[in-house]
């Protein structure tokens, strides 16, 4: 999929990237260009960017580092007084980034987002929501949630109260509207009505319309390249083992090649790879010369001690050659002043599993043409229909083993809370337009500048409330924003925040006085945040008044 011109939700994301400072989160459900659009704003915008994800495949996939290696966090629940112990290297890497992408984030507990919140004001000694950095937070909330132990729900419950600890019930984001920009036109899908059905099913909706149009593909399916969709690990390897012995072939087994620092749980194919000519398999990767795409299914026809032949869906028969997928680390060029990815290792394999079945779980980001759903042990995670729906491309490619019943649909009231303020087209036009204005000059530095301009800005705004005619509109206090208020009379000092603000300042204010014409009462001083340096308590923070 190439990058959408005329997509007017990739574009405001793409525009409060490029030219502001604003943290957002961005979703869309499957196949609506999230990934390709992470590629473009990495290629073409001049700014430092880190990405991130919670999971070691994830963050090889996506090109960057996992959370908790990055952020040197524990796996357990982290609370509310805990840092992450950084290397020294990466402070300074962290305190000149421009905007951190956290990838998969439907996948991070609350608790490791407000651990990340933590560390980077104590890294950038700033109380700034995530120490004055752009965080965007990207994923799609209807898939799988994060995963929790039976041992960690107990404290996870006083920490965040009942349910699920998504990652926007983080205290990071309590109390504000954090801006949210929902990609809406699907790529992959081709089939309208199935589409639609795949839309009321994510929304926690059940026709008994939908369930008839599901059910008439209660089938059975012998062809060629169907996979299995499993909601177990056993069920699916079981699977694969048998459907492998049957064939009467000889095996092959291939090694993987290990150069350096590469842990095995962010192996993305197995290191002793053994298949068979017949064995039914999976592309795990894109082919440079679109080939095939990862998650194309493929029967192999012809084996030897170096070489793989597959033939596809098409007909065709390709040669597969080893793939290298890198294990990187990112380090800040001092003399660049820019941050550069260091690959620290290797991991040379073939990009192939075996694909006779595969689990709901590993499928996220996949596409079938012809999908066999295995519904015999149930449905048990929120989410957990939907994403094995939405793998396969139309209805006449889905194939179920038993029938779906509304049970199986299991919505989330949280999150059907959280989704009604996705595409929020005034707030996000409200942070855009302040932050667009103000944003530059804090990154040359211009603090007295920007002080100006932002009263400035709120001046002429009072001047059109009463004709209900703004001239820029400001954000109001309940969004993101926020998250760090100002109380606003005859100056605002950005030289005191000593980092430039992740929001627009602009719905930082939370009053304004009679001579901005705003609010007649008694002038209040401004309130600022910054960090108390002291040897006992070098991670407290003070709030300070200024007249």
């Amino acid at each position: 999929m190439t990058y959408d011109v005329n997509n007017k939700q990739q574009e405001m994301a793409y525009q409060l990237i490029k030219d502001t400072n604003i943290s957002f989160f961005l979703t869309g459900k499957a196949g609506t260009g999230k990934t390709t659009f992470l590629k473009k704003i990495q290629e073409e915008i001049n700014k430092n960017f880190i990405v991130l994800a919670p999971t070691g495949i994830a963050a090889i996939n996506a090109g960057g580092d996992t959370i908790h290696s990055f952020f040197g966090l524990p796996f357990s629940v982290i609370t509310f007084k805990e840092v992450g112990k950084v290397r020294s290297a990466k402070i300074e890497l962290l305190r000149n980034v421009d905007t951190l992408i956290i990838d998969e984030v439907s996948m991070c507990r609350a608790d490791l987002i407000d651990a990340i919140d933590r560390t980077l004001k104590h890294i950038c000694h700033s109380g700034l929501p995530f120490g004055g950095k752009q965080v965007v937070f990207v994923g799609d909330i209807y898939q799988l949630p994060p995963v929790v132990k039976a041992e960690d729900q107990e404290i996870l419950y006083d920490m965040y109260g009942e349910g699920i600890p998504f990652f926007f019930k983080a205290k990071a984001f309590r109390g504000k509207n954090l801006p949210t920009i929902e990609f809406q036109k699907v790529y992959r899908q081709e089939d309208a009505k199935f589409l639609s059905t795949l839309n009321r099913i994510r929304n926690g909706i059940c026709l008994q319309e939908d369930l008839d149009q599901l059910n008439s593909r209660m089938q059975e399916c012998n062809d060629k390249y169907v996979i299995t969709l499993s909601s177990v690990n056993a069920e699916a390897d079981k699977l694969n083992k048998e459907e492998l012995d049957k064939l009467d072939t000889p095996a092959f087994t291939y090694e993987a090649l290990i150069e350096k620092e590469f842990n095995e749980k962010k192996y993305p194919v197995k290191k002793s790879l053994t298949l068979k000519v017949g064995a039914q398999v999976m592309m795990c990767r894109n082919d440079s010369a679109k080939r095939w795409a990862n998650g194309s299914i493929g029967i192999i026809t012809h084996l030897e001690n170096d070489k793989i032949e597959v033939e596809f869906e098409n007909g065709q028969k390709h040669q597969i050659s080893r793939t290298t997928w890198e294990n990187c680390n990112y380090k800040y060029n001092k003399k660049e002043m820019k941050t550069e990815k260091e690959v620290t290792g290797t991991f040379t394999q073939y990009p192939i599993r075996l694909a006779w079945a595969i689990t709901i779980h590993k499928s996220q980001g996949l596409t079938f043409s012809k999908m066999r759903l295995n519904l015999n042990r149930g449905i048990f995670q929120v989410g957990q229909l939907y994403v094995a729906l939405s793998r396969v491309k139309s209805l006449e490619g889905l194939f179920l083993s038993s029938a779906i019943k509304p049970t199986h649909i299991k919505p989330s009231g949280e999150i059907m809370e959280f989704a009604k303020g996705f595409n929020n087209e005034k707030q996000l036009h409200n942070e855009y337009d302040f932050s667009k204005v103000i944003y530059p000059l804090l990154h040359q530095g211009k603090y007295d500048e920007a002080s100006e301009k932002c009263l400035e800005l709120i001046a002429e705004d009072a001047k059109h409330a009463e004709s209900r005619k703004p001239s820029i509109r400001l954000p109001p206090c309940s969004t993101l924003s926020s998250m760090t208020r100002f109380s606003c009379t005859k100056h605002v000092k950005f030289r005191s925040l000593k980092t430039i603000p992740s929001v627009p300042i602009s719905s930082m204010l939370s009053s304004a006085s009679t001579e901005t014409g705003m609010k007649k009462q008694s002038p209040m001083p401004i309130k600022f945040w910054h960090r108390k340096r002291s040897a006992r308590m070098p991670c407290t923070f003070r709030q300070e008044h200024m007249h």
